[in-house]
């Protein structure tokens, strides 16, 4: 097999490192619309969907970034595309609150992307400033959290890097300094590429949290 070629646009990450290509990338910079009908700059197979949930809030970009409507319902939000890999990267997301409710947002990866509303599909690691709590959940339901704290305001940078059965997070709480990380090893999902934003939509209307810079890097990029 030759060897895999890559793009990219040598972006500076927030810790100095240059990342200077991709597997994936999406800045939502368009203008405003719904996230279903928007294509990431590089990398996809297929569209943006709903994969979490029967009736799905609508996932919008507005100002250069996505936003999965809160309803308030307390359920989880899924919005998932085909990354087209599922090893050997560090997917990142930038993240942001809304000002005026704790944040339960996040990343979705190794995901089989069906559509269900249940969690047993993907695996899922969240920040859940309620509890300040980081979260890493297996498509089994099985949990590991840790200790992180985040205001409603901060900005949040969310790591995932996967490689063969480890697992590992790392969240940054970008205004504040505060970090947190959670590893783990495991067998389930290994060959499922989509990935996609989380949300559980707690608070209600004028509630919704922010993404930004959605970007899939080879390991150790």
């Amino acid at each position: 097999m030759p060897p895999r070629k890559f793009k990219g646009s040598g972006v500076a990450r927030a810790a100095g490192a240059v990342v200077d290509h991709y597997f994936f990338e999406d800045t939502f910079t368009e203008g405003d619309g719904n996230l279903v009908d928007h294509s990431p700059e590089l990398g996809g197979i297929g569209p943006w969907f709903a994969s979490g949930h029967a009736s799905p809030p609508t996932a919008n970009i507005q100002a250069n970034r996505a936003r999965l409507q809160d309803i308030g319902d307390g359920s989880g939000r899924y919005f998932e595309i085909n990354s087209g890999e599922s090893d050997l990267y560090t997917l990142r997301v930038s993240m942001f609150g809304n000002s005026i409710n704790p944040g339960w947002f996040g990343l979705n990866f190794r995901s089989d992307g069906s559509v269900r509303a249940d969690t047993l599909n993907r695996w899922i690691s969240y920040v859940n400033a309620t509890s300040n709590l980081l979260f890493l959940l297996s498509p089994t339901g099985a949990s590991l959290s840790t200790a992180f704290v985040y205001g409603v305001s901060d900005e949040v940078l969310l790591e995932v890097s996967v490689d063969g059965t480890s697992v590992t997070v790392l969240a940054t709480n970008v205004t504040t300094g505060v970090t947190g990380t959670i590893t783990t090893t495991s067998t389930l999902n290994l060959y499922d590429t989509y990935i996609g934003l989380f949300q559980r939509t707690v608070f209600g209307a004028g509630a919704s949290d922010y993404y930004d810079n959605l970007r899939m890097a080879p390991l150790g990029k």
